[in-house]
């Protein structure tokens, strides 16, 4: 009898044991964070401290067509030809914050130097005028410079023959690690028929830098991530192979004759999108700028940039020579450069963007004419402006722009003329709201708001106009008064005493916006249909109007009435809702009204969730365990 007793509990037991486990693995298949945390394999910057405590240090190595190899204590094997190069390994070289790690000068024989750890030096490994050089499985890093490679000479006009003679040629640099450098990870100048392929060079100022008549190189596969201004820098080279490089919050910097005389395509990739450049092009859409991470254009007409986010890089959109392009609605913030860079363009709407956080502008107009800035957030851009306008840029429009906290918010340089400004709002911009200088007159600047700007206006010029024949701009400083209540001031506001340049209309305004709420109306009870909003603002200068349904977690922005944000809505328990409706006017007054609502859903028969489903089969398993243990005393007795 106690045998069979024994059997009983443990079926009972291994039954149990089954449903838990089924019942733990189905939440697990729905919620795997649950038991499990994410992992992430991202690489991190290491710790200075740590990578700079060798147990030996080599000492700093000069190599030149005259070295002498018998007087490095046998620190290299092999015999400097081609199919057997002098190999150099495993040095670990401290600079003390000084000279060259490893300088090599030769272009004889053939090197090899592997698994080396150079740093503390102003440039780790340097290779001059040098050739048949591999640099494999090195360590450059927190060095002034990672890797220069120098082609160049000094000597004055050199002749055709020691022109041929000057180049770094011929070196192989490939699976090195080249982190924390104060300026370039990699410095090319003056280079010919080098492969730099498959190296990790992060953290640096500049990724890579080739400048100087480098020709024939191929870089290709190289990581680069996080570099502080520039993953990679381009300027003055033909038939280089630029391939399949992967340039993460970091990206592509180069003039539009480099896209032309080499070989850069869209395998290279700009936080995992492609980097795209277009010449003689009409027509282009969103097809032909799938998944992008950077923009180059030249002389591309009839063509829209919607919808992307281009942030985190170098420039996100680069055009020149453009026309009758549409940029609508893009994400173009926190780039080492500009979010826009346009170069002699026309015709071109740049229209609902957000244009934040870029260290030099967030758009850079080069001259050009009959463009619109339209509805563009333009904020905390860096040293130079929101929109620099520079060298002749006629007939522009810029129309209910918001300009926040930018150094300039929108500047004007170099004969820009006849431009009208209208509708915008300069607010906290660190040197001034506009600018005007060099020749920048005939201009219309109307119905803007100037609000808590270092300066309103700087450098401005006689022969601008600060208002059209109805109405001037809205100064937060002025003094005048509104006697007879029609939204202008009484006296003119002066923007300038020397010369004296007035605003002789300026705005007053100090009625808050009024809301109405007609739509849902109190107490009305909603499923889970979201309701519709229709509500009514008087505003004549009204800024942005927004709405919450969590008391403020999440404010939703609305420019027309339609339907409560479904997604908003579904996240919402059942009961009351107090939905608050916002306006803000641009001089900064804040009304809202509030509507209380029930949502009410009729709890349907529970599906598969994973909470009432554990709970379900809890209780099935304490049902389960009373009829076995029943069961099992019935069959005691019956024994």
């Amino acid at each position: 009898m106690k045998i069979r007793s024994v059997i009983f509990q443990k079926k009972q037991i291994a039954i149990l044991i089954c449903i838990i486990f089924l019942s733990v693995y189905s939440i697990q298949l729905q919620f795997p964070s649950l038991l499990f945390e994410n992992e992430t394999h991202e690489d991190s910057i290491k710790i200075k401290g740590d990578f700079l405590k060798p147990s030996i240090t080599s000492e700093r190595l000069v190599i030149t067509d005259s070295w002498d190899l018998a007087s490095t204590n046998e620190i290299y094997t092999g015999s400097g030809t081609f199919s057997d190069p002098y190999v150099i390994k495993d040095l670990i070289i401290d600079g003390n914050g000084t000279g060259i790690g490893i300088s090599i000068g030769t272009k004889k024989d053939y090197y090899r130097i592997e698994n080396c750890k150079i740093f503390n030096c102003e440039v780790g490994i340097k290779l001059s005028l040098a050739c048949n050089i591999t640099l494999l499985n090195n360590n450059c890093s927190y060095n002034e410079v990672g890797l220069y490679l120098d082609g160049w000479t000094d000597i004055p006009h050199p002749s055709p023959e020691i022109i041929a003679q000057c180049y770094c040629r011929n070196n192989t640099i490939s699976n090195n690690t080249i982190k924390n450098n104060e300026q370039e990870g990699i410095y090319m100048r003056n280079c010919d028929n080098n492969t730099i392929i498959s190296n990790f060079i992060n953290f640096n100022y500049d990724g890579m830098f080739i400048t100087m008549h480098s020709d024939n190189n191929t870089i290709q596969d190289n990581n680069l991530k996080k570099n502080l201004r520039l993953g990679i820098y381009f300027y003055h080279g033909s038939n280089n192979i630029i391939t399949a490089n992967s340039m993460h919050s970091c990206g592509f910097y180069s003039d539009y004759w480099a896209f032309i005389a080499n070989e850069i395509d869209k395998t290279n990739l700009v936080n995992n999108g492609h980097l795209y450049f277009y010449n003689d092009m009409t027509n282009l859409n969103e097809v032909d700028f799938s998944n992008a991470g950077q923009i180059y254009l030249e002389n591309c007409n009839q063509s829209i940039i919607s919808n992307l986010d281009l942030s985190d890089g170098c420039i996100s959109i680069s055009l020149k020579d453009c026309n009758d392009m549409k940029i609508l609605n893009n994400n173009l913030s926190s780039n080492c450069f500009n979010g826009i860079s346009a170069e002699n363009c026309n015709n071109i709407t740049i229209d609902g963007n957000f244009i934040n956080d870029n260290l030099r502008e967030g758009i850079y107009l080069g001259g050009g004419s009959y463009n619109s800035f339209l509805n563009n957030l333009i904020r905390n851009n860096g040293f130079r402006a929101g929109i620099r306008s520079f060298g002749f840029c006629n007939n522009n429009t810029f129309y209910n722009n918001k300009f926040k906290n930018n150094f300039e918010g929108l500047s004007f340089g170099l004969s820009c003329i006849n431009n009208i400004i209208s509708e915008n709002l300069f607010i906290e911009n660190k040197a001034s709201g506009i600018t005007f200088e060099g020749g920048c007159e005939f201009n219309l600047i109307f119905s803007n708001f100037f609000r808590k700007n270092f300066k309103h206006c700087a450098q401005t010029l006689i022969n601008n106009k600060w208002n059209n024949s109805e109405i001037g701009n809205y100064w937060d400083n002025y003094t005048g008064v509104d006697g007879n209540g029609d939204g202008i001031g009484d006296t003119p506001y002066n923007i300038s005493y020397s010369p004296l340049i007035q605003d002789f209309l300026p705005i007053i305004d100090n009625i808050p916006p009024e809301i109405t709420i007609i739509s849902p109306v109190n107490n009305s009870q909603f499923d889970n249909l979201a309701p519709n909003l229709e509500v009514n603002v008087n505003e004549r200068f009204l800024d942005i109007m927004f709405y919450t349904v969590d008391n403020g977690l999440i404010n939703i922005t609305f420019i027309e009435n339609g339907t409560i944000d479904q997604a908003a809505w579904n996240e919402l328990p059942n009961g009351q809702v107090n939905l608050r409706f916002y306006a803000i006017d641009k001089v900064g007054y804040t009304r809202y009204e509030d509507v209380i609502i029930l949502k009410q859903i009729e709890k349907a028969i529970p599906g598969y969730n994973p909470i009432i489903f554990l709970g379900i089969i809890t209780f099935l398993c304490f049902i389960l365990n009373k009829l076995v243990i029943k069961k099992h005393r019935r069959f005691i007795v019956k024994l």
